[in-house]
């Protein structure tokens, strides 16, 4: 049996490797898109939706506090279901999610299609990396995570390059509408590339799968070797994954992940205490004053800016 690591480093850095990338980059950029480049959208969206500093608060926290929930489920869902699978489901459904959020006239149903998207797309944070390492050899893996950071500063001139031309034009639909479905664009591109890639034969290996994992090798290498080439041809007649360690059989999941549940959620808290003190929400003086009509006194993100819009 051959490590699929050492299988990995025969087939080297193909075709197969720079579609996968390709794909997990743009998904990369739109989600990005939708964690820190929704900062800029919102600055449209409180003018028209008059969302006063509270519920402007309770908007940012509400799609960072959904990922945080749902983050270690998604986990969990991977190692059952498939990277792939997950990822694709969430996406489509995040997307969706995102371009009704588009389309809502009033500031409750924009609340919730946005926390609800926020849940979804952590599905994708958490996988995303996951399933492109798993398709690239051991060496080569810090330099490809590295490359899919820049993904995070191209989001980021991304988004405020579209801001600045869109937001300062008055149309129908509004121009916050506009930018929130262009960045999405990123997201579709990358949905469409994933319909046809593989799942990670590293989780047909953990599921005891090794004809399904056999196949995805052999499509790797036919593409990265050419047609000529097989698996055979170079020695490999089965996978083996020499460090996964296998389940208990004496326990269920839950009980194995019992430390790293207790641990997710003392982190998830202090991530909650931090970001709802830094949205506001925990200073009630100038929040009741905002809630009140005195804006004198409390300036207002985005309000201010598009005033005169």
């Amino acid at each position: 049996m051959s490590d699929i690591d050492e299988v990995f480093t025969k087939l080297g850095f193909g075709k197969m490797q720079f579609i996968i990338l390709f794909s997990c980059f743009n998904l990369q950029i739109w989600m990005t898109n939708e964690q820190l480049g929704f900062g800029v959208v919102i600055a449209g969206a409180s003018c028209e939706m008059r969302i006063h500093d509270r519920r402007l608060a309770w908007l940012m926290a509400a799609s960072f506090a959904a990922q945080m929930v749902s983050c270690f489920l998604w986990g969990e869902l991977a190692d059952v279901y498939g990277r792939r699978r997950i990822i694709m489901i969430s996406s489509i459904v995040a997307n969706i999610v995102s371009i009704l959020s588009a389309c809502v006239p009033e500031f409750w149903g924009f609340l919730f299609l946005r926390s609800v998207g926020g849940f979804f797309i952590a599905a994708s944070v958490v996988c995303l990396m996951t399933y492109l390492s798993e398709f690239t050899k051991i060496s080569l893996r810090p330099r490809v995570l590295t490359i899919m950071s820049f993904s995070l500063g191209l989001s980021m001139i991304y988004v405020p390059c579209l801001a600045g031309f869109l937001l300062p034009l008055r149309m129908e639909p509004s121009s916050w509408r506009i930018l929130l479905l262009c960045n999405q664009v990123p997201g579709i591109i990358g949905i469409i590339i994933l319909i046809f890639l593989p799942e990670s034969p590293k989780y047909y290996l953990s599921i005891n799968n090794q004809e399904k994992a056999m196949q995805v090798m052999e499509r790797i290498c036919r593409m990265n070797k050419g047609k000529e080439v097989t698996l055979n041809s170079l020695g490999v007649e089965s996978l083996t994954q020499p460090r996964l360690r296998q389940p208990s059989q004496k326990h269920g999941s839950c009980y194995e992940t019992k430390v790293l549940l207790l641990n997710h959620a003392k982190i998830m808290w202090f991530f909650f205490i931090i970001f709802f003190s830094l949205s506001g929400l925990f200073c009630p003086t100038n929040l009741d004053a905002a809630s009140q009509g005195s804006y004198g006194h409390v300036p207002r993100l985005g309000y201010d800016m598009f005033s005169h819009g």
